[in-house]
């Protein structure tokens, strides 16, 4: 918030010929990614215990933005969190479509 304050506060921050626009969507690239991080590590969670209800819930927000990312991973993700009810079962294979997918999301294993 406090970077993108202060390059809208530069004198014709907003005016055509200024990279205020192409500089705000980079922080707006990092941000959304950052928000994700809870998202998956939360879906992981509900996983592990087998909560159903939130894995609905948390697959809703994570595996639709996976739909950019590799297509064979976002459709397998798709069966199995949101067309299907989660198996646990196919926890691994399920974690590593999500793992394989957090680079194109923005972040790493270490977020």
């Amino acid at each position: 918030f406090n970077e993108a304050q202060q390059i809208l506060s530069f004198p014709n921050a907003c005016r055509p010929e200024s990279d205020s626009a192409s500089q705000l969507w980079g922080i707006l690239h990092r941000t959304v990614s950052q928000m994700q991080v809870p998202l998956v590590q939360l879906l992981i969670d509900a996983m592990v215990r087998e909560e159903q209800d939130r894995i609905s819930l948390y697959a809703k927000a994570v595996v639709p933005q996976m739909s950019s990312c590799a297509a064979s991973a976002y459709r397998r993700l798709k069966e199995n969190l949101l067309d299907r009810t989660y198996d646990p079962t196919k926890f691994v294979d399920i974690l590593a479509d999500l793992q394989g997918n957090y680079d194109c999301l923005g972040f790493g294993c270490e977020d």
